[in-house]
């Protein structure tokens, strides 16, 4: 997927105005809200998919919808929702544009749960900028909202692992995911792929190619669950990458080819390049096999009948 172009249109503006006024959320009944909740829900699919333009596309519908219902929780989800898609497609900067406008409405409106949340996806964003000391104070006030009002978030606690691995205590945040994985109730299938992916990168880190593998594969079942496909891709990799670094190119190969086809039905460049990278770097011909490249070139050149975004 090439990066979405930010633009803010005249919806989110309008957004941005009502939200001043504080209003109250709307009766269920009210036609906009309706709309706006249908919106979202389309909106979603498509997010989880990984189709990122559609997904925005809805969630800006919802936007506009949400706004003339005037119901502020339901924007500041909006806002938080595009943010996380930016996120996902790599483009941190802009994701914090998102994320700002719904920390403001759940600020005014005293929504603290809502701010932890926000707060917890900044510091994801700031550390895929790398600003690890931007992260910290994120997840520090996300950490201390949360215990004003007795509110556990465990999504703040893997991503205050990635700020530790990526600072170099690899061990240390693999301990706490593993105390994580033990003692907390899952909140829902993406949380446990993300999870399972953050153990992974520790395992990936310290050297731990089988363990990782086995991590990679637990956070590939929840995303099959789920049918989120560009994740799917990336635990694929991220399986492909550790078997390769056990000398088992062929297995690697295998998971590779697996994730590429998935990056070019849903036409993800960024995706599509760093695993044919890995392929290409396999040795001899293990990575090239004729009836998957058959399909593989069509697909290159966007002949399917199964587009998961259309």
């Amino acid at each position: 997927m090439k990066p979405l172009a930010l633009f803010i249109s005249v919806a989110i503006l309008a957004g941005c105005s009502a939200c001043a006024t504080g209003g109250k959320a709307p009766a269920p009944t009210n036609p906009f809200y309706t709309k706006g909740a249908r919106a979202v829900e389309t909106g979603d699919r498509f997010a989880i998919r990984g189709c990122s333009t559609k997904a925005v596309e809805s969630y800006f519908k919802a936007v506009e919808l949400f706004t003339l219902a005037d119901d502020q929780d339901a924007l500041a989800a909006c806002f938080n929702n595009i943010g996380n898609v930016y996120l996902e497609n790599g483009q941190a900067g802009d994701a914090l544009v998102f994320y700002e406008q719904a920390l403001w409405i759940h600020e005014s409106s005293e929504n603290t749960r809502g701010e932890v949340r926000v707060l917890t996806n900044m510091a994801a964003a700031h550390l895929m900028g790398r600003s690890a000391v931007l992260a910290e104070s994120r997840l520090d006030l996300a950490d201390s909202s949360a215990l004003e009002v007795g509110f556990s978030w465990p999504q703040t606690q893997v991503v205050r692992a990635n700020l530790m691995r990526e600072t170099g205590d690899a061990q240390g945040a693999l301990t706490m995911l593993q105390a994580l994985a033990q003692k907390e109730q899952s909140p829902g299938l993406s949380f446990d792929a993300s999870l399972n992916v953050a153990i992974g990168k520790c395992h990936l880190y310290l050297g731990r190619f089988d363990e990782a593998f086995t991590a990679f594969s637990k956070a590939l079942k929840a995303d099959q669950e789920r049918g989120a496909l560009l994740r799917m891709a990336g635990d694929l990799r991220e399986m492909g990458r550790c078997l390769a670094l056990m000398d088992q190119p062929e297995d690697a190969a295998w998971h590779l080819q697996r994730a590429l086809g998935i990056a070019l039905l849903l036409g993800d460049e960024t995706e599509q390049e760093i695993t044919e990278t890995m392929l290409t770097d396999l040795p001899g011909e293990v990575g090239t096999t004729p009836v998957p490249d058959y399909f593989l070139e069509r697909w290159t050149q966007g002949d399917s009948s199964a587009s998961p975004c259309d």
